[in-house]
């Protein structure tokens, strides 16, 4: 018999900025709110193993369930952002394009 895992993927509160806007924003009030509200429903299904990214977004989100939960999340730098190409001139233009592909 197998052993079932629960994955539980949270993305970041909103951003302070948009993509092309700063190279690593934080979260704004709204993106803080909700992170809270995120944490309060993940600390009703601990035990948990939290991993977060390093970017400052997704840290700040992940403060909020560090808070409530009292451990620090593991920061994987794998779960970054998708390098940009050097050739791409416009980030914005070729994350779209990125996104929409499969």
């Amino acid at each position: 018999m197998t052993e079932s895992i629960d994955i539980y993927l949270v993305r970041h509160g909103e951003a302070e900025a948009a993509w092309g806007e700063a190279k690593d924003p934080g979260v704004s009030a709204l993106g803080r709110e909700q992170a809270i509200a995120a944490a309060s429903t993940l600390i009703e299904r601990l035990p948990l193993d939290p991993v977060t990214s390093p970017l400052a977004r997704a840290r700040e989100t992940a403060a909020a369930f560090e808070r409530v939960n009292g451990e620090q999340s593991r920061v994987v730098e794998a779960f970054g952002e998708i390098p940009t190409p050097p050739e791409a001139v416009d980030r914005r233009q070729w994350l779209r394009e990125v996104m929409e592909g499969n």
